[in-house]
């Protein structure tokens, strides 16, 4: 979501050059770092979600409903990476824009778009696992292939519209023009912010509301998912014996959880801060811009490794992917971890003790914590 303003070029002073054909506001040397630098970040997203789907299409233990969501993120990065982030690379390596105004509020679309799915199929995993956690055989009962495709794409169609509507139709601007139209800001692309209503809604969903949503869910999972453990370990230890420490687990999972808030925060506040305050300011330093906005891309390219690398089979599904089992033979004979990727005990070598459903307080015996599992529909 490119905002920085045409205003603020004027206020780099840097001699003009050429790299590869390409005209250069920087200095030669500050193209040639930025440009490898931001091609380094591109190439690890692309790669990193690239694992992501294709071990979804080659696993089919992992193609199971509850992974939908996480692969419909790694989509969304994926096509980030490769349709958005070169074009945004050049922008920021050079401060020109050689594609022209059509070509620059398109990308720029696409840009709001991408990003704005992105942010919203975070929310739809911590959504997902809070159902799962929650209501464990509701989950099982009721969500289905059919329900979570048609949450997807209301995710994908409501990013699409609420990106190239605003822009093409001038809502974003002070005048109501369309942005970058002006022969004047040729060499300048950039998604204007001068409406403050603008402004606002998209601080409010690009935002605040996936924020408190991820803080709601993820705390009530962490909450629900230790009451579950100290439930479990009596009926646990009776069957099986000793079982590994609890506070162990409970560590796996905070960390887990806080990991996924924390990317988030780190990532996306800078530019929020400075989104929400462009409508009030007259410039802002284009740098500052670039760099707030350049961290809100690297929450894709986290997400691979926030969401799919503490999962235990997308691990051993990438350890295929990247190193033949003649090499690495000893990662293909590890055992399943007894705490599953969300912080829900889960031994596999065991026969499995009943599972307490806490919600709302109340206690009622499951059948086992194998049966809980939402483990999904394979296709």
């Amino acid at each position: 979501m490119n905002n920085a303003s045409n205003a603020s070029l004027t206020h780099v002073d840097q001699k003009e050059g050429t790299v590869d054909g390409i005209t250069t506001l920087r200095s030669i040397q500050e193209t040639v770092a930025f440009g490898t630098l931001l091609g380094v970040i591109i190439v690890i997203t692309i790669v990193g979600n690239a694992l992501v789907l294709v071990s979804f299409i080659t696993e089919r233990k992992l193609r199971i409903l509850i992974n939908y969501p996480i692969i419909s993120l790694a989509l969304t990065d994926f096509l980030l990476a490769t349709v958005v982030l070169p074009f945004s690379a050049i922008y920021t390596a050079t401060f020109n824009f050689p594609l022209g105004a059509i070509w620059c509020n398109i990308y720029i679309s696409f840009d709001v778009m991408l990003c704005k799915a992105s942010i919203w199929n975070i929310t739809a995993v911590s959504i997902d696992r809070y159902i799962a956690v929650t209501w464990p055989m509701e989950y099982r009962q009721h969500i289905n292939k059919r329900k979570v495709l048609i949450g997807l794409v209301t995710i994908w169609f409501f990013a699409a519209v609420t990106a190239f509507i605003p822009i093409y139709l001038g809502w974003n601007t002070k005048d109501g023009l369309i942005q970058n139209m002006n022969q004047y800001e040729s060499q300048s692309c950039y998604l204007a912010v001068e409406n403050l209503s603008y402004s606002i809604v998209l601080l409010l969903t690009d935002f605040v509301i996936p924020l408190i949503v991820l803080l709601f869910t993820y705390v009530q999972v962490l909450v629900i998912a230790r009451r579950q453990a100290k439930l479990i370990k009596p009926h646990y230890t009776n069957i099986c014996g000793e079982v590994p420490t609890l506070n162990t687990k409970e560590l796996k999972a905070t960390i887990m959880l806080s990991a996924v808030i924390a990317t988030y925060l780190v990532c996306w506040i800078l530019y929020m801060v400075t989104f929400a305050i462009k409508p009030f300011i007259s410039h802002m330093d284009t740098n500052l811009d670039l760099t707030a906005l350049w961290l809100g891309y690297l929450n894709s390219t986290a997400n691979p490794f926030v969401y799919a690398v503490t999962h235990s089979k997308f691990r051993r599904a990438f350890t295929k992917l990247l190193c033949p089992k003649s090499l690495c033979f000893c990662c293909y004979n590890g055992e399943e971890s007894s705490l599953d990727s969300w912080g829900t005990f889960a031994p596999t070598n065991a026969s499995l003790p009943p599972i307490i459903n806490v919600t709302n307080g109340n206690t009622i015996a499951l059948k086992s914590l194998k049966d809980v599992e939402p483990s999904g529909t394979s296709v």
